[in-house]
């Protein structure tokens, strides 16, 4: 298992899958044999530093004509998630998360949850020389949260992330292509709407699954001699200083169904209309997917976390909406938003 560092780019960074693969520009036929999937890459997605919004020295800011922010944290913070629900959504530049999914209240049965998404978000396109450019478009390669792309502080400027994924099958690789698990997860790039996970079982792929782990760590001085990686993912190798394993909760998703490359292959292939989703091996509820191409939003109440705590999120094909050519049922991506933690600085 290789660990990848990936550092600031251009101002941007992106959702995607992992890198450390061949992704899949194009669709192969359905009907393939089953690959069973090991554990992917492990990835590391760096720090970055916070949008050069200003100097933090009063005169320096007044030299470089900058006025000086003279607001509290709190009266920022307040204005973010104000702007988050007026203007562009999801937008949070604190938590990379979207305030809307707060304000819902999803049904349980039986203990469990029925969620369905809050909102149909929109593709974007991103002009990393100009970020105050117009930048949704539905024929955009982009997805997630705003502060995946522009400026911001959150887990890209204080915290790092590490993940991998695993699935119950996978199509085979052809010419060198892949349609694994990894490519569902978050990493840099401008392409995430070319590469999918798409099982690969005979027929529509019911009961297959695709099993994401994530650790979010706050760097300190040595916390090296605490964490190490292994074939199964991180582990901590002494116990870690009092203090370090802060809360936070996950509290959305961003999933873009099918295969969503282009409209003609996500008609083309299988959509799943309804997901079980497993928190920590515990059934946490159903996710009923509409069948569309854009990004979904969901919400995702009481799943608590902390730094330095492995998660693992199971999702399981229960329905599908079916491909107009092929019984291959595809995900192209999923995005963890997750709130609770200070702004990076």
């Amino acid at each position: 298992m290789k660990m990848r560092t990936i550092s600031w780019m251009l101002g941007c960074c992106l959702l995607i899958g992992l890198a450390g693969c061949t992704k899949a520009p194009a669709k192969v036929d359905g009907g393939a044999s089953a690959l069973s999937s090991d554990a992917a890459p492990l990835s590391s997605v760096s720090s970055r530093p916070p949008a050069n919004t200003g100097a933090h020295d009063p005169e320096e800011a007044a030299d470089m004509g900058f006025e000086e922010d003279v607001r509290t944290e709190a009266e920022r913070t307040e204005e973010q998630w104000a702007e988050a629900l007026t203007e562009r959504n999801p937008l949070d530049l604190y938590n990379r998360s979207d305030p809307k999914a707060h304000t819902v209240k999803p049904e349980k049965k039986d203990g469990v949850y029925l969620l369905t998404p809050y909102e149909i978000g929109e593709f974007m396109n991103v002009n990393e020389d100009d970020p105050d450019t117009e930048w949704l478009d539905p024929n955009g390669k982009e997805y997630g949260f705003f502060n995946d792309f522009f400026g911001g502080c959150s887990e890209w400027c204080r915290y790092e992330l590490y993940q991998k994924a695993i699935a119950s099958s996978a199509l085979p690789n052809k010419s060198g292509l892949t349609y694994s698990a990894e490519n569902l997860l978050v990493d840099f790039d401008y392409d995430e709407r070319d590469y999918a996970w798409c099982e690969g079982v005979p027929g529509d792929g019911i009961g297959e699954f695709v099993e994401i782990s994530r650790v979010l760590i706050e760097p300190f001085y040595d916390y090296e001699e605490y964490i190490k990686e292994t074939d199964n993912f991180l582990e901590i190798s002494k116990p870690l200083p009092q203090g370090v394993q802060k809360p936070f909760q996950y509290d959305c998703l961003c999933i873009v169904n099918g295969y969503a490359k282009n409209n003609e292959t996500w008609k083309n292939n299988n959509r799943v209309k309804t997901l079980a989703l497993y928190v920590d091996g515990t059934y946490y509820g159903d996710i009923q997917l509409e069948d569309t191409i854009k990004p979904q939003y969901i919400p995702l109440p009481d799943v608590e976390s902390a730094l330095f705590k492995e998660t693992k999120f199971k999702f399981v094909i229960k329905e599908v909406y079916k491909g107009s050519q092929f019984d291959d049922t595809c995900l192209t991506g999923i995005a963890f938003g997750f709130t609770g933690l200070p702004a990076g600085h």
